[in-house]
């Protein structure tokens, strides 16, 4: 009886070990470098945890505001030419003072600059790129929109927007229990922080908490995290357009290259002409919010409004109506998931982050170190999950050290990457878009056919009137992304488009075992200290059982 009592004791006790593992492993601090600690704190539990956000520009004490000093720099060469008083110090760019097309720039400014987007797109010394430029059609649209990189609420009078949001929050798809994470403007930089979200249980799927990807809540799609084409490097840049970005966009076109291209709607705005050779060229655009804000820190109605004027002012510029977002520094949850799948937008993340905008001169990262964080993301193609998935690179089109960088590494990317693709191609998204424009899919690309049919021409005109529909189905109950190919022609099924709402359990262990199985690349190898933690505490645990045994 006693033997007996004590085995019972030995399994028991193994079984508590691997317990304790199970819940520690990969709590706590995200393993990517970029995060840095956000001030204020939560609580799993009855244990306290910092919060950890991707790292804000108040990092460094010389920029007393959230927003990034490199877009500054943008101001400041646009204005050189006329000795314009430059902005206040908090915002990426100011349509009171400056702002490409929202400003009445004058007659020579503009002919300077060129009316067209083919003559935009001739333009390569910085100075003559940045110079403001005013465009009727962009003056005429300018009352339909917020003030450009301010925090976008829902106009008075835009009944359009309201009643869309009215049919949104009706469906059900936005959770009605969470609510705003921090107060503003507060929490853009810090503080203001709920201190009793419960960390460790994420029950809001809250990417900056855990980088949970798989939603919580009923009929929510998984965010996309990865390419699953193997040896495929997903071609993404955030926060475009920028009005020095041509050199970038040559050199892609030089190479018969796309990308995926996350632009921020203030930017299109400002800088419509340079948007236009996003989508003349054949890239893949996807809204990157209004203002570049902490999504979770916005009220329901500014988080839709956030998307929903992107996707408008995307539309009027560009003629198209896009079906992807993705959050800024992935600060997303299930709330702001639900308002845009509402909106017809799937949510697009990453699995690996250049960390590229903190480049020098405008961020703390010499040239040296980032060219050393590229070269590890480019030996990612040797390692064995390349073999059976691809990754989704986060790069940005935020200031010309960075561009310069991609341009630098895009030879040895080529090099060493069987494929590099845009989304919509790993995705196999042939109709990114409602308007009839077609993408070529996977194997189409990878064979030279990578140019779209239906693509607006480089003299495209700006519309000042236009039917914006969004493309939301208000359910989990498919998705506009298709199956996905093991490279050999052969359909496998996709994280993108796992069909049954992610809210049931079924769903999301599927979905679960597709986002963080033998396909993602995650920060330790399964070599590394960490991953042996698990396997050596069971081995002790069966050891101590042992010895129980024949005490």
């Amino acid at each position: 009886m006693l033997k007996a009592t004590t085995i019972l004791l030995a399994v028991l006790l193994a079984f508590i070990c691997q317990e304790q593992v199970n819940a520690h492993v990969g709590r706590g601090m995200p393993v990517h470098h970029h995060l840095k600690p956000r001030v204020g704190a939560t609580t799993d539990q009855d244990r306290q945890l910092s919060i950890y956000r991707r790292s804000l520009h108040h990092d460094n004490d010389k920029r007393t505001h959230f927003l990034h000093e490199s877009i500054h720099e943008n101001v400041r060469r646009a204005v050189a030419k006329d000795r314009r008083e430059l902005p206040p110090f908090d915002k990426r760019q100011s349509s009171s003072n400056f702002g490409g097309s929202t400003q009445s720039g004058s007659t020579g400014q503009t002919s300077d600059h060129g009316t067209t987007e083919d003559s935009a797109a001739r333009l390569h010394n910085p100075s003559e790129q940045c110079t403001p430029y005013t465009l009727p059609a962009i003056s005429h649209i300018i009352p339909q929109f917020p003030t450009v990189w301010d925090v976008a609420d829902i106009l008075p009078g835009d009944t359009e927007a309201m009643q869309l949001l009215q049919t949104i929050n009706a469906s059900g798809i936005v959770p009605a229990d969470i609510g705003v994470r921090g107060t503003q403007p507060s929490s853009l930089i810090g503080s203001g922080l709920d201190g009793n979200y419960p960390l460790g249980q994420d029950p809001d799927c809250w990417w900056t908490d855990k980088m949970c990807t798989i939603p919580k809540h009923p009929g929510l799609l998984p965010d996309v995290t990865t390419c699953n084409e193997p040896y495929t490097w997903g071609y993404t840049f955030d926060d475009g357009p920028n009005c020095t970005h041509n050199a970038l966009y040559d050199m892609w076109a030089a190479n018969k290259q796309k990308a995926s291209l996350m632009y921020i709607g203030s930017n299109v705005m400002d800088w419509p002409l340079e948007a236009q050779r996003g989508i003349v060229d054949g890239h893949h655009i996807c809204v990157h919010t209004w203002s570049h804000r902490y999504m979770t820190a916005l009220t329901t109605n500014q988080a839709f409004a956030e998307l929903w004027y992107t996707i408008k002012v995307i539309k009027y510029v560009m003629g198209v109506t896009p079906t992807c977002w993705r959050p800024p520094y992935g600060d997303v949850d299930d709330r702001i998931r639900g308002i845009a799948q509402g909106l017809g937008l799937r949510t697009i993340m990453w699995n690996v982050d250049t960390n590229d905008w903190n480049i020098a001169p405008y961020g703390p990262i010499p040239t040296a170190s980032m060219r050393q964080t590229y070269s590890s993301i480019i030996s990612m193609a040797t390692m064995a999950p390349a073999a059976t998935g691809g990754v989704i690179v986060l790069e940005h089109e935020l200031e010309q050290s960075a561009m310069n960088m991609s341009i630098e590494q895009y030879p040895a990317v080529k090099a060493a990457w069987k494929h590099v693709v845009p989304l919509n191609a790993c995705l196999n998204i042939t109709n990114p878009y409602p308007e009839d424009i077609t993408y070529p899919d996977f194997n189409h690309y990878i064979s030279g056919n990578v140019v779209a049919s239906g693509l607006p021409d480089n003299h495209m005109d700006i519309a000042t009137t236009a039917k914006v529909t969004a493309q939301g189905t208000l359910s989990g109950m498919g998705s506009t992304f298709p199956t996905a190919t093991d490279g050999a022609g052969n359909s496998q099924k996709s994280l993108a488009q796992t069909a049954a709402p992610i809210g049931t359990d079924a769903a999301r262990t599927t979905a679960s075992a597709n986002a963080q199985g033998g396909k993602e690349f995650s920060g330790a190898s399964l070599s590394s200290p960490v991953s042996l933690l698990a396997p050596m505490l069971v081995a002790g645990c069966a050891m101590i059982g042992a010895l129980l045994v024949f005490v």
